[in-house]
């Protein structure tokens, strides 16, 4: 009887805790979308405080790149460290050259809690179209 109580003392005290943690969770959220050209450039266009990444490499940066991107090597040694220095609070608009890099990096970013990030479709390939 003793052992009873205590596994129910023990289940109610695991339950309550679980509902905390999920209920904090849902405080926690961040928006990513990937957004098609046409929508990137709108969404872009109407946000204040935007980041704009461009995550692909300094050669293919210099050879063009979106108005205003700030460079962060996807390939650098402090990428990571430089990622995770963007202001959580503001939006973050990704791209690569056609999606794949800036698709890691907008999963990067979401998990690390940032509250909005946008990741570019087809990358600056499609953009440049």
């Amino acid at each position: 009887m003793k052992y009873s109580i205590y596994i129910v003392l023990c289940l109610i005290l695991i339950s309550c805790t679980n509902n905390e943690v999920n209920s904090s969770k849902t405080l926690l959220t961040t928006k990513m979308l990937v957004l098609n050209k046409d929508d990137f450039n709108k969404k872009l266009a109407s946000t204040r405080n935007a980041q704009l990444i461009d995550v692909r490499t300094p050669e293919e940066f210099g050879a063009g790149s979106i108005p205003n991107a700030i460079n962060i090597d996807f390939y650098s040694d402090d990428f990571e460290a430089k990622l995770l220095s963007l202001d959580k609070e503001k939006p973050v608009f990704v791209y690569c050259k056609s999606g794949g890099r800036s698709g890691k990096t907008a999963q990067k970013l979401a998990t690390s809690l940032y509250t909005e990030v946008y990741d570019l479709k087809g990358g600056f390939s499609n953009w440049s179209k």
